[in-house]
C-alpha cells in the first residue's frame, strides 16, 4: 500500500481557480485540499508541506495587497507584535507558545488577530487569561469568506505597523498563509506548530522559519528543503523541581500521561486506551492522564480495566491543569510517558523541568512525530508495547532517582524560559543533534493500516470530514 500524493488531482484545477483570478473559490478548494489530508491518519507523518499550495496561497495574497485601499498606519508608542492565529483554546501547546511569545516580551504591544477558521476561540478564557497583560488586544476577523479575511488581515497589518509579525495558523488556513506577501516589507516569521501533518506556510521563504524541536528542524532542513529555518527551543518557567523524596514510595509505580484525543486517539498499532491497561496489569501501579479524551476512549480505558481485574481508581483522569509540572510533583508521579503516537514537546519539558524521568515512543514512520529526541542522554525509548511494560516493570527507585538528574539537568541547559527573550531576538541557527538509534518501518505501518482501514475506517473518515465541514459552516454563520 504505497502514499500515494492525495493533492496530485487537486492542484491543477486550483491553479486553474487562480488563473482566472477566482480568488475566493481558490482559497477554498485550498482549505478543502488541506483538510482532505489532515483528516486521514494514513497521511500523518507523511505529507508535511506542499510548495505548490504556498505558492498559490502568495498569488492570491500579492493580488489582494495590490487591491488594498489606502489605510492609515499607525504610529506606534511602542515595538507593536501581531500574532495570527486560526484558533485559540484552553488545550493545546500552541496557544501557550503565543502566550510564551508576549510574556517575553512585557514592555511591548500585543495584537492577536484570529481568524477562526479553524472554528471558534474560547474567548472566555482568552480574555481571563490575555487581558490582565498589560499592552494587549484580540481581534476577530469578520463574519464573511476567506478572501474578505484575507483582506482584513492585511488592511490590519498595514494599518498596525508592527515590529514584527508572527503566523501561528493552523494547517488549513489560507487566509494566514496568504496574508504576508514580500511587498509589504514586513519582518514576519512562520512559527511550524503543525509539524505533524500538512501545513500551509512552511515554504513562505520571505519569513523566517521558526522550529521548536530538534527533529522538526532537522527534517525541515534536510527532508524538506527548509533552507530558512532556525531553532528556538520550547521553553516553560522555571518552578519549584521535584524533592529529595524516594520513588516509588508506596511500593509500586505512578505513570503519568498529558495529552489530548487528537495526540492519541490516532489509528495506529499501539494503542494508549490498551496499553495504558496492560501496563497497569503488569505494575500494579496507577496511571494519571492530563488531558481531554473521547468518551470512546475512556469507555475503551474502563473496559480494558475491567478485563484485566484492575481497580478504575487505578487510572486518574484530568481533564485539564493549569500546570503540568505541579500537578506532576502533587500527584507524586514516577514516570512520564510521552504521548503517542503524537508526541508532545512541551509536556515533556516540563516533565523534566520536574525532574520527572521519562519514556519516549520510536513513532513507525517518522523520527519527527515520536519523541527520542527532544529527550535527556539515556532516556528510554519504546515502540512496541511489550518493551514499554517490560522496561516499565524492571524500574526501581534508584534507576528512577538518577534519571531524574538527568531529566532536569536537560532541562536547565535548553528549556529555561529566561532564555526566551534573547532566542525571540536571536534565533539559533542549528539545533541539537539527533539520536543515531532510528529506524523507519514505513513497510510496517503501510501494512498494519491497509489491515486495518476497512469498511468502518471509511465510514468513520467520511463521517468525521462532514462534521468538521459542517461546524466550520455553522462557526462561519455565527462570526
Amino acid at each position: 500500500m504505497a502514499a500515494a500524493d492525495p493533492l496530485a488531482s487537486r492542484l491543477p484545477a486550483i491553479e486553474t481557480m487562480v488563473a482566472r483570478s477566482a480568488w475566493n473559490e481558490a482559497l477554498e478548494a485550498i482549505h478543502d485540499a488541506v483538510e482532505h489530508v489532515i483528516t486521514d491518519p494514513f497521511f500523518m507523518g507523511q505529507i508535511y508541506s506542499s510548495p505548490r499550495l504556498d505558492a498559490l496561497c502568495q498569488i492570491i495574497g500579492a493580488h489582494s495587497f495590490d487591491a488594498l485601499p489606502k489605510v492609515d498606519v499607525a504610529r506606534n508608542e511602542r515595538p507593536t507584535y501581531i500574532y495570527i492565529a486560526s484558533k485559540l483554546q484552553r488545550s493545546g501547546g500552541h496557544t501557550r507558545l503565543l502566550r510564551d511569545f508576549i510574556l517575553a516580551r512585557p514592555d511591548a504591544s500585543h495584537v492577536i488577530l484570529l481568524t477562526e477558521i479553524a472554528g471558534h476561540s474560547d474567548h472566555a478564557w482568552l480574555a481571563e487569561t490575555f487581558a490582565p497583560l498589560a499592552h494587549y488586544r484580540c481581534e476577530v476577523a469578520p463574519r464573511g469568506t476567506l478572501e474578505s479575511t484575507l483582506r482584513w488581515l492585511q488592511t490590519q497589518l498595514v494599518a498596525l505597523a508592527p515590529t514584527h509579525t508572527y503566523l501561528f495558523s493552523h494547517h488549513q488556513d489560507p487566509a494566514a498563509a496568504a496574508a504576508i506577501v514580500p511587498a509589504m516589507h514586513l519582518a514576519a516569521s512562520f512559527c511550524h506548530h503543525g509539524d505533524h501533518h500538512l501545513c500551509l506556510g512552511v515554504h513562505l521563504t520571505h519569513l523566517t522559519h521558526l522550529d521548536f524541536h530538534p527533529m522538526d528542524f532537522h527534517h525541515c532542513r534536510d527532508m524538506l528543503h527548509v533552507s530558512n529555518n532556525c531553532y528556538v527551543p520550547f521553553t516553560v518557567p522555571e518552578r519549584t523541581p521535584r524533592d529529595a523524596s524516594p520513588f516509588m514510595a508506596n511500593g509500586v509505580l505512578t505513570t503519568c500521561t498529558a495529552a489530548g484525543s487528537n495526540k492519541l486517539e490516532q489509528p495506529y498499532p499501539a494503542q494508549y486506551t490498551e496499553v495504558i491497561p496492560a501496563l497497569l496489569a503488569t505494575t500494579g501501579g496507577t496511571h494519571i492522564h492530563i488531558g481531554k479524551l473521547s468518551r470512546r476512549a475512556l469507555t475503551r480505558i474502563a473496559r480494558g480495566l475491567a478485563a484485566h481485574a484492575i481497580a478504575p481508581e487505578k487510572f486518574i483522569y484530568i481533564p485539564w491543569v493549569e500546570s503540568v509540572w505541579d500537578t506532576l510533583l502533587a500527584q507524586r508521579v514516577d514516570y512520564y510517558l510521552c504521548s503517542f503516537p503524537i508526541g508532545g514537546g512541551l509536556t515533556m519539558i516540563e516533565a523534566m523541568g520536574a525532574g520527572i524521568p521519562l519514556a519516549a515512543h520510536r513513532h513507525l514512520i517518522t523520527r519527527a512525530l515520536g519523541g527520542q529526541d527532544l529527550t535527556y542522554e539515556g532516556a528510554f525509548s519504546w515502540r512496541t508495547a511489550e518493551e514499554l511494560i517490560a522496561y516499565c516493570a524492571a524500574l526501581t527507585p534508584s534507576k528512577l532517582a538518577a534519571q531524574s538528574a538527568l531529566a532536569r539537568a536537560y532541562f536547565l541547559q535548553y528549556h529555561r524560559r529566561a532564555d526566551l527573550p534573547k532566542l525571540l531576538e536571536s534565533p539559533l541557527a542549528s539545533a541539537p543533534a539527533l539520536t543515531a538509534d532510528y529506524l523507519p518501518d514505513r513497510v510496517g505501518w503501510e501494512r498494519w493500516f491497509a489491515a486495518h482501514s476497512g469498511g468502518r475506517y471509511l465510514v468513520w473518515l467520511f463521517a468525521y470530514r462532514c462534521f468538521r465541514r459542517m461546524r466550520r459552516r455553522i462557526g462561519a454563520s455565527m462570526r
